[in-house]
């Protein structure tokens, strides 16, 4: 009789914890599908399958177009191909070769940026810089923009391969997700379903200055290394990266229900909130770190481009999130940048007001890809840009004779 009842204890714990399970189970579905939070765990121990593909496919050079860099951690290949970018054999995206001096007769802009500024998910005639091309014999638009990019990595590129070629005046591209890229050192820990497995160098401000960490994975065959044992290298990567040292990690429990939401839970009504937020009450929080190292990159950005003798130009590419913000309130989550800039007495040019003023439906604009601008936005990027240089008479008009 004892033996029965001690089974049976046994069995009602046993259901009282499956139907326990069964709600959490249940309770993760509803955050899921109604409050669009998931468990998305930083990787400590392994590489998801879709990471371990792509970078086999690194290793073995299958890749047509990006390649490894050791310094900016991944590029675009010399001459790299793919179904609808070109590259030239200096890596720009383009069809033409370009000398390291600009032609007698031609104002030269380079551009440096992430997806925006490479034109994501267009052709190379449907980018902004070939508009801009076609639509004024006396410029040349050189488009150094890498998908992916943040800019710390963009202003590592002017670096590395853009100031070589002497241009006349620097547009410094950034979209608003890009913030949060320059306390990220691996893709995976800020975004887990990225399809850039790949480590970037990145900077961290000591008093008010910048201090640069190098990319942690110098060699290709580190990444070989990164397939075999990942444990050891995910966790240095992690030393200097935001998100793996703030966010919660994967555990040999995630299989329950319950560790999932619990380890949601926390996360989300305690440790996050004594990390400081990126966004503050609409706008970007200037005291967070991501917000900090990013204008000083800016400002040092800036400053490098005009002791090459150019004219920093900073370029704010908007996303689907702003054009929201602006339509609810009229506010720019990036006002604080603007403001900063204007205050440094730095150009720049919101692309927000290219839509306002001539798509304010934003119905051009609609999104391909990741959320990137149609061909038809691309042109009204390029007109924008024009229209800001010619209005401030940084470059002659297109009908003005340039002295040779």
């Amino acid at each position: 009789m004892k033996k029965k009842k001690i089974l049976f204890g046994i069995g009602m714990i046993c259901i009282v914890y499956i139907l326990f399970e069964l709600l959490c189970s249940l309770s993760l579905f509803y955050i899921r599908k109604v409050k669009k939070t998931y468990y998305t765990p930083i990787r400590i121990k392994s590489l998801s399958q879709k990471h371990k593909d792509a970078i086999t496919r690194l290793l073995r050079e299958e890749t047509g177009y990006a390649c490894f860099h050791p310094v900016l951690g991944w590029s675009i290949k010399k001459n790299g191909r793919s179904e609808l970018y070109n590259a030239n054999s200096q890596g720009i995206r383009g069809d033409r070769e370009y000398e390291l001096n600009p032609p007698q007769n031609k104002i030269r802009i380079a551009a440096f940026g992430n997806s925006f500024t490479h034109c994501d998910d267009v052709k190379n005639e449907d980018t902004w810089q070939e508009y801009i091309n076609r639509s004024d014999k006396h410029i040349e638009v050189l488009n150094f923009g890498v998908g992916g990019y943040s800019p710390d990595q963009a202003y590592l590129r002017y670096l590395e391969d853009g100031a070589a070629f002497n241009p006349h005046i620097v547009l410094m591209c950034m979209a608003g997700v890009n913030v949060f890229r320059n306390v990220n050192v691996y893709k995976p820990f800020m975004w887990d379903i990225t399809g850039i497995p790949l480590s970037k160098p990145r900077f961290i401000l000591k008093g008010d200055s910048l201090v640069f960490l190098e990319n942690p994975m110098k060699e290709l065959s580190d990444y070989k290394k990164l397939l075999i044992k990942p444990e050891k290298l995910l966790r240095q990567m992690g030393e200097h990266d935001y998100f793996f040292l703030t966010k919660y990690k994967e555990s040999s429990f995630d299989f329950l229900p319950s560790v999932r939401l619990f380890t949601i839970l926390h996360y989300k009504l305690i440790k996050e909130k004594r990390v400081m937020p990126f966004i503050h009450e609409g706008y970007f929080n200037t005291d967070s770190e991501a917000y900090r190292v990013t204008a000083a990159i800016f400002k040092q950005f800036a400053a490098s481009a005009k002791s090459n003798g150019a004219l920093p130009i900073a370029v704010i590419f908007p996303h689907r999130g702003d054009f929201e913000q602006f339509k609810n309130d009229g506010t720019r989550v990036y006002e604080p940048f603007l403001k900063e800039w204007h205050a440094q007495d730095c150009r720049y040019i919101d692309l927000l007001d290219a839509f306002i003023e001539y798509d304010k439906d934003y119905t051009l604009r609609e999104e391909i890809g990741w959320g990137h601008y149609t061909p038809q936005a691309n042109e009204i990027v390029a007109k924008y840009i024009l229209e800001y240089l010619y209005k401030n008479s940084l470059i002659p008009y297109k009908n003005d004779t340039l002295s040779p």
